[in-house]
């Protein structure tokens, strides 16, 4: 079947894996003095073959919460690459220094040594502009 969808030009959908989530609580009286607690889910998911996020939402009324419209917002920002997500964190901007030092004046000897530490803490952004830099230098 693979080789048909290649002929055909069909390209795979992929799969969308949930990269971030937050939980809303909804408190509701029903009396005067009884209460009880409900709950809302909030995911944006990716997918790695479309390379878009998207927001899937359930549980007690999601789309009136307060989380709803700050979520949407996050989808839509990362879907412009304008925010993107690194350990289950929300970031605005992708990283543009190391230890202060903008990538774009550092010297080929500040990469080397910038680029090695970028590799150990694991910030595979700035990793990627170093390298980029690094690129630049060579020629």
């Amino acid at each position: 079947m693979n080789w048909l969808n290649k002929l055909l030009g069909v390209k795979p959908k992929g799969e969308f894996e949930v990269v971030y989530s937050k939980s809303g609580t909804w408190n509701i009286n029903v009396g005067k003095d009884t209460t009880y607690n409900e709950y809302c889910h909030f995911d944006i998911l990716y997918n790695d073959v479309t390379k878009k996020y998207k927001l899937e939402h359930r549980g007690y009324k999601p789309e009136s919460h307060s989380l709803f419209s700050d979520l949407f917002q996050y989808m839509r920002k990362l879907n412009e690459g304008t925010y993107y997500i690194k350990g289950g964190e929300l970031y605005d901007k992708l990283p543009t220094k190391s230890n202060g030092k903008e990538v774009s004046s550092m010297n080929e000897t500040e990469c080397q040594a910038h680029l090695i530490k970028a590799i150990e803490d694991e910030d595979y952004e700035l990793e990627e502009k170093i390298r980029k830099q690094l690129k630049q230098f060579r020629e």
